[in-house]
């Protein structure tokens, strides 16, 4: 690591000298949070011309894919001949260290705050710097400071920010419940669970939550004493913090926002637009029906979805808040593939059929187990073979069952037990505006 950093200041010395060219790099990006960009090069003393192609796609980390990715392409100087081609993820990633190591030496300012090599934080440290040290485990920082003599300082840890999640969800009378109609224990019960739910959906495990309500003026205390007598036996199931929030009174009905934050597992979030074609969709639990009263009842999946993340791999999650149909276009829109929904293998609840009995408007149990919505099961994209093990496993208390599939063109479908395809309407519940 020493040479490379080596290389590195001598390189920078040249390029602030003029003796090399190296021209502003051209780039793409086709999606928002990516880029693919062309880096050329000439250094005359090394005799060294070239071209680093390199992609940055962050959501590859979801797929199992590397993050960075690409080729470095050497040249021949005199001929123009390419001599050499070379992955350059290795080189990209030591020499970004190096980069680090001369600029805190160099150009930066008395105090730096690194995570690095032991060389690169040696480096930074020398002519008497202080260096703030962290590494993914504290104890760690302090090993590593004493062994390189550097001071270390209690810091918080900024790689550990991208393994927090934060989700909020609003609930409002005459829209999610009927408060004419509902314990208000049941309510707040549901405001919390929800959010939950969506930290499960991610298979993060929930840490705190703040509550904001706005409640109305008759009435108002003794709503919101009972709304909280709902949350705190959830909150404390799942170890979650109520850790504040804000109170406001009107003469409108009652609404409910809670903020739920989270912290990845090991493996870190999971998201929507990992799902691939050939992945199935395996589903928690049963769907339909949920207006019966499973909608304030419900179990949000979180010790389902940390068990699942932690023994298999998944390549995409959400929850079934929507509606089964709905979540999953919304999965496969993020993942940019379709699926094919094997409308005979749909867990069908007792809910949807006693719904459907009762309704006796033509809808079936099977409508409402597609658009329903509010059953907040889990919709996993796993990989063929580990959803195979999966279902052999039956890991958890609630059943597990593989209802289709992922494929490479758009759009969703559901096949019935002959293999007849058409298409599923992605119905579900959408708030309307005018």
């Amino acid at each position: 690591m020493s040479e490379i950093i080596d290389a590195v200041e001598r390189m920078f010395r040249e390029k602030g000298e003029g003796r090399v060219e190296m021209p502003p790099k051209p780039g793409i990006h086709p999606r928002p949070d990516a880029f693919i960009h062309a880096m050329p090069a000439y250094i005359p003393s090394l005799r060294s011309a070239g071209m680093k192609w390199v992609s940055g796609y962050p959501q590859n980390q979801a797929r199992g894919l590397p993050y960075i990715s690409g080729l470095i392409i050497l040249n021949d100087p005199e001929t123009g001949l390419p001599t050499c081609v070379m992955d350059c993820t290795w080189i990209t990633a030591m020499r970004t260290g190096a980069a680090t190591a001369v600029g805190a030496t160099g150009i930066g300012p008395s105090v730096q705050t690194l995570r690095a090599h032991p060389d690169l934080v040696d480096r930074a440290a020398a002519g008497g710097r202080v260096t703030y040290c962290w590494t993914v485990d504290e104890r760690d920082d302090v090993q590593l400071c004493a062994d390189l003599g550097v001071r270390w300082i209690a810091t918080n840890h900024p790689a550990k920010v991208r393994d927090w999640l934060v989700t909020v969800d609003m609930l409002t009378d005459q829209v999610d419940f009927r408060l004419a109609e509902a314990d208000p224990r049941r309510v707040g019960r549901k405001a919390l669970a929800a959010n939950l739910s969506d930290l499960a959906a991610m298979a993060c495990r929930p840490v705190a939550a703040v509550v904001a309500l706005v409640l109305p003026r008759r009435g108002g205390l003794e709503l919101a004493i009972a709304l909280y007598e709902g949350m705190i036996p959830l909150a404390e199931q799942h170890q979650v913090a109520i850790a504040g929030g804000d109170t406001n009174s009107w003469d409108g009905p009652l609404a409910i926002s809670v903020t739920a934050i989270g912290q990845a597992g090991s493996r870190g979030p999971l998201v929507r637009g990992g799902a691939r074609p050939g992945d199935r969709i395996v589903v928690t639990g049963s769907f339909g029906g949920s207006i019966l009263g499973r909608h304030f009842d419900f179990q949000p999946r979180v010790a389902e979805a940390l068990a699942l993340a932690d023994g298999y791999r998944l390549h995409a999650g959400i929850d079934a808040s929507d509606g089964l149909a709905r979540d999953l276009a919304h999965l496969v829109e993020e993942s940019s593939c379709g699926a094919v929904v094997w409308t005979d293998r749909i867990p069908i609840s007792a809910d949807a059929e006693r719904l459907a009995a009762q309704l006796a408007d033509g809808s079936t149990p099977l409508d409402h187990a597609l658009a329903d919505g509010e059953d907040f099961e889990l919709i996993l994209a796993v990989p063929p073979d580990e959803s195979q093990r999966m279902i052999a496993d039956q890991p958890l208390q609630v059943s597990l069952t593989v209802i289709g599939e992922f494929v490479s063109g758009p759009g969703l479908f559901q096949q019935d037990p002959q293999g007849r395809r058409r298409r599923l309407a992605a119905g579900g519940f959408e708030h309307q505006f005018d």
